[in-house]
C-alpha cells in the first residue's frame, strides 16, 4: 500500500513563503492500479507545491479495451496525457523558452522515453511502452496517465522529470507557482542488482535546484527477504546508492562535491524513499 509523507522544507531564498513537499513510495506489485485508489491517495497532496513518487515494480501489463469505463474510470483523461501536456508547456514561458527535440531513450520493450533537453523544466517521460500481443500493453505509459489525471497535470501542475531503472520510476511534479523557480534538473540511475548491473534493485535520483537551494530525490529498492546475509546487502546497495549516485554537480556549480562526495553531501537537502525491503522484529518491542 502507499505510504505517505508530507513535510514542509526550509523556506527557500526569492520565495516569501515555505515551499510544501509531499513525498510518497509505492510498490505497485507489476499489477495495474485502481484510478480511484490512486486519486484518493494523492489528494493528500493537493496543498502540496511539489510532488515527489517513488514507484518500484511499476511495469505491468493489461487489456487495452478503450471502450471498457467499469474497474477503471478515467480512461478517455488518462490517454493521450502526454499530448495534453505537451500543448500545454507551448503555452507557457518555460515552454516557449525549451530547446525542441528531446532525445528519446530506453530501447526496453521498444520503449520511447522522453528527455528533457533543457537544464531546468521539464517535459513529461513517455516511459518504457511496447505492444504485447494484439490487445495487451506493457509499460509506465498507463500509470503516468493514472498518476496525471490525480494531480491535475496539466492544467494545475507540470511533471518536472520522470526517471526510470528498469521497474523503478521516480516522478517529480510541480505546480504552476514554482515552475519558473527550478532549474538544473539532472538525473542518475544506479543499479545493484545482480553484478551490479542489473536494475531490479537499485537507485534513481534526480537533483533539482528551486529558488537557489539544491534538492536531491531518490528512489531505491533495496535487496529482499531475511537473514544476517540479506541485511548486509540492503547496506551495501545503500553504499553503492551514495557512493555512485552523483548527481547535481553540472548545472548547480558544485561539481567538486558532486565528483567526490554522496548526493546528501552535496545538496541542501536529501529526500530518500522507496521499498527498503527491511524487516521490523516485533519481539524486540
Amino acid at each position: 500500500a502507499p505510504m505517505t509523507c508530507d513535510s514542509p522544507s526550509h523556506l527557500l531564498e526569492t520565495f516569501d513563503r515555505e515551499v510544501t513537499l509531499f513525498v510518497g513510495t509505492w510498490n505497485v506489485g507489476n499489477s495495474r492500479p485502481n484510478a480511484e485508489e490512486v486519486t484518493a491517495w494523492l489528494q493528500h497532496a493537493d496543498h502540496c507545491d511539489i510532488i515527489i513518487l517513488a514507484l518500484q515494480e511499476s511495469l505491468y501489463t493489461f487489456k487495452d479495451k478503450k471502450d471498457e469505463g467499469s474497474e477503471q474510470s478515467g480512461g478517455d483523461e488518462r490517454r493521450g496525457w502526454k499530448e495534453k501536456v505537451s500543448e500545454k508547456m507551448k503555452s507557457t514561458p518555460v515552454g516557449k523558452s525549451a530547446r525542441a527535440g528531446a532525445a528519446a531513450g530506453s530501447a526496453m520493450f521498444g520503449g520511447g522515453a522522453v528527455r528533457s533537453a533543457v537544464g531546468g523544466v521539464i517535459g513529461a517521460g513517455a516511459g518504457a511502452i511496447g505492444l504485447v500481443g494484439s490487445n495487451k500493453v506493457i509499460g509506465q505509459d498507463d500509470l503516468m496517465g493514472i498518476i496525471s489525471a490525480a494531480t491535475g497535470v496539466p492544467n494545475k501542475r507540470m511533471i518536472i522529470k520522470k526517471a526510470d531503472l528498469l521497474e523503478m520510476t521516480l516522478v517529480v511534479v510541480a505546480s504552476l507557482g514554482v515552475m519558473s523557480f527550478i532549474r538544473g534538473v539532472e538525473v542518475k540511475t544506479v543499479p545493484t542488482g545482480v553484478g551490479k548491473t542489473v536494475g531490479n534493485k537499485g537507485g534513481v535520483l534526480t537533483s533539482v535546484r528551486l529558488a537557489g537551494r539544491s534538492l536531491c530525490f531518490i528512489c531505491s529498492h533495496l535487496a529482499a527477504h531475511e537473514g544476517a546475509k540479506f541485511r548486509e546487502a540492503r547496506k551495501s546497495n545503500i553504499v553503492n546508492i551514495l557512493r555512485n549516485g552523483r548527481v547535481g554537480g553540472q548545472s548547480q556549480g558544485n561539481g567538486l562535491m558532486a565528483a567526490f562526495g554522496d548526493p546528501h553531501l552535496s545538496h541542501h537537502h536529501t529526500i530518500w524513499a522507496g521499498d527498503l525491503n527491511y524487516r521490523l522484529d516485533l519481539s524486540l518491542t
